[in-house]
């Protein structure tokens, strides 16, 4: 272990006379490195005694794995496999997760630099095992916690011109009607935010009441005729969440706009369904912007012992403080989001309370607040996706997820009760990341909570605190919610998931950002 030490040490030194660069940019060079190196600690020492290696370049380029990078990355991605850099001119080698690395360029082995980048031989036999296996199937089970049969879902909202026809013609096409005035706004170059937020909330406002009243109506079919007759429902939902994702982002982040329209609507679990939506969008565009700087990951690198390892520790018990990164928190890292997940992501977003009942307080504390009807409506809106409609998974564990809270009291959610009665018939299996940006991650108990689902846990809260709809509870401002949140449902509960609070606390006070971010 000494010796390790005074070779990163060394290491460190020479990093900083041969760049002659900046204070910080040398220890940044050095922390990463060390950290990756105790992350991979074992696998660092095997390496370091001539273990067999093969070159990433002539991995992608075998015969068998053409077409297949995509299935490769994420197989690199999902097992945690060290990259091992190799630099010819100063004879150096590092251990670096393959996520940093991709986020620097998506061909990182293919640039012509001094670097080689391989991968051990023992790691090459798994990804090859990996891509040959049988693709995975969700095992029903993770539903488990659900009614087999679709409960009652409560229309929140009636619109003027919906009918209860099987064809749902009237509602399917006023659907369309808002796609083709959000296509018109987004061909135009539309910048008036007034325009932009009042055109984006009646589509969002009209889809999510359709929504529920088709599903309404769908529980007289069987599940298989049910999902012939929302089918066309799925469709045109699935393209207004596509068009609206296209929307210049500075019109969509005037929450002045938004909600002087949302305000509009006398249902509070609607208004809420809105904001939660177009925040949502915001969200993630800010995200990724975000992750798209290297910076922004380097530096909560470098904050992590400080201010997050005891947060998590909490968490992952089973680890070592000294293994706990910021690697180990984010399956496969934290990385920025692919457009086809954020589609189907935010097509929960949109759909997350669709088991909500009218006429019920969902806030603790309110007149009318039932904790029973709050526990189920996360089970009753699950189970309509599920069994009534076609949506993808994504969209369902998102509504039947989105209130687990890391297992922490007061939560809710549908994954606990499944990772929980997991945990007893797998007593040895550990959950080693606390976040997967994949399904298999959960279907596996891999992690603790799914990222998505951990977003929205925080939009969702920061919007029940700062709705202007409470009743019996003082509305708080956003200093006010922001500092609730982090002392109550961070520092004194698990609740909410530090890093990702942290992103949205920026993201909250980041309007001009999207100006000239």
């Amino acid at each position: 272990m000494i010796f390790v030490l005074k070779n990163l040490f060394h290491i460190s030194l020479k990093i900083i006379h041969y760049t002659k660069k900046s204070y910080i940019f040398s220890f940044g060079f050095w922390y990463t490195f060390g950290t990756h190196y105790f992350v991979h600690f074992g696998r660092a020492i095997f390496m370091s005694n001539n273990d067999a290696v093969f070159s990433v370049k002539k991995f992608f380029l075998l015969e068998q794995n053409k077409n297949k990078e995509n299935e490769i990355i994420k197989i690199i991605l999902q097992e945690d496999i060290p990259i091992i850099c190799v630099n010819r001119e100063q004879q150096k080698k590092r251990l670096m997760t393959f996520s940093s690395l991709y986020g620097s360029g998506t061909s990182f082995w293919l640039q012509k630099h001094n670097w080689d980048y391989f991968i051990s031989e023992k790691d090459k036999k798994k990804i090859e095992e990996l891509l040959n296996a049988e693709p995975v199937v969700l095992n029903i089970n993770i539903y488990s916690n659900i009614p087999e049969k679709s409960t009652e879902v409560v229309v929140v909202q009636q619109t003027n011109n919906t009918n209860s026809s099987s064809s749902n013609s009237n509602e399917i096409q006023n659907i369309d009607n808002h796609i083709t005035k959000i296509n018109k706004l987004v061909e135009n170059k539309t910048s008036d935010p007034k325009q932009i937020s009042n055109i984006l909330v009646d589509a969002v406002k009209d889809t999510a009441v359709i929504n529920q009243e088709i599903m309404l109506n769908a529980t007289q079919y069987s599940d298989s005729e049910a999902k012939i007759f929302t089918q066309d429902m799925v469709n045109s939902t699935m393209a207004m969440v596509k068009a609206s994702l296209t929307i210049p982002m500075e019109g969509v982040y005037q929450d002045e706009f938004i909600n002087t329209q949302v305000e509009k609507s006398e249902n509070p679990i609607l208004k809420h369904m809105i904001r939660s939506y177009t925040q949502g969008i915001a969200f993630f565009e800010f995200y990724n912007r975000l992750l798209s700087s290297s910076y922004a990951i380097s530096k909560l690198r470098i904050e992590f012992k400080n201010k997050y390892l005891s947060l998590y520790s909490t968490l992952l018990p089973h680890f070592d403080p000294s293994q706990l990164t910021l690697e180990r928190v984010f399956f496969g890292g934290l990385r920025a989001v692919p457009p086809h997940l954020i589609n189907n992501w935010t097509a929960g977003l949109l759909l997350h309370d669709v088991g909500k009942k009218a006429g019920i307080e969902y806030n603790e504390g309110e007149a009318n607040y039932d904790h029973k009807a709050a526990i189920d409506h996360v089970r009753t809106g699950m189970s309509s996706i599920v069994n009534k409609t076609n949506y993808g998974k994504e969209v369902a564990f998102i509504v039947g997820y989105h209130h687990d809270y890391y297992g922490n009291n007061g939560s809710y959610g549908i994954y606990t009760s499944y990772l929980n009665n997991f945990k007893k018939n797998n007593p040895t299996k550990l959950q080693d990341y606390c976040i997967g940006f994949n399904l298999e991650n959960l279907v596996k108990c891999d992690v603790l909570a799914y990222f998505p689902a951990k977003v929205l846990e925080i939009i969702d809260t920061y919007d029940s605190l700062t709705d202007t709809s409470r009743v019996s509870s003082k509305r708080l401002n956003h200093d006010e919610a922001i500092d609730i949140m982090w002392n109550e449902f961070i520092v004194k509960r698990r609740r909410l998931d530090p890093v990702l609070f942290d992103i949205f606390v920026k993201f909250k006070g980041a309007k001009e950002y999207f100006k000239y971010g």
